[in-house]
């Protein structure tokens, strides 16, 4: 990633990705504390169902940058968004089917890791001090 400012839209996916993985911690810990611990691995399977494919999308949707690579910077969007939405549907399958949840605390925190895109830059962005 030569571009400056594709390297610093990178950077940024990386910093919401890592509130999100921090928001999941934050949520397990208070299920647990609430309802213990079969709650708290609820809700992290809820955030690894969503962050997990957030994360392969963002690796995926930077691997190109730059006007000379635009057919490429637009195919592996594409491939990294369908990527997403096809390991988010695969993983809610493996986790509802074969694993023992809660299911509160898995919406729960899967939504919150879905919303927190919405409120992350606040924080993100926010001037310690």
């Amino acid at each position: 990633m030569s571009n400056k400012l594709a390297m610093n839209a990178f950077n940024q996916a990386i910093k919401l990705i890592v509130f999100q993985v921090l928001l999941v911690i934050v949520c397990a810990l208070t299920f647990l504390l609430i309802d213990g611990e079969l709650s708290a691995r609820s809700a992290v399977f809820g955030g690894i169902i969503y962050v997990l494919p957030n994360y392969i999308f963002t690796r995926l949707a930077f691997r190109f940058m730059g006007a000379r690579q635009m057919k490429d910077v637009v195919s592996s969007f594409a491939l990294g968004e369908s990527l997403k939405l096809v390991l988010t549907v695969v993983f809610f399958i493996a986790v509802l089917g074969f694993v023992k949840v809660n299911y509160l605390p898995l919406y729960v925190t899967f939504s919150l890791a879905i919303g927190s895109q919405l409120f992350a830059p606040y924080f993100m962005n926010k001037k310690l001090g």
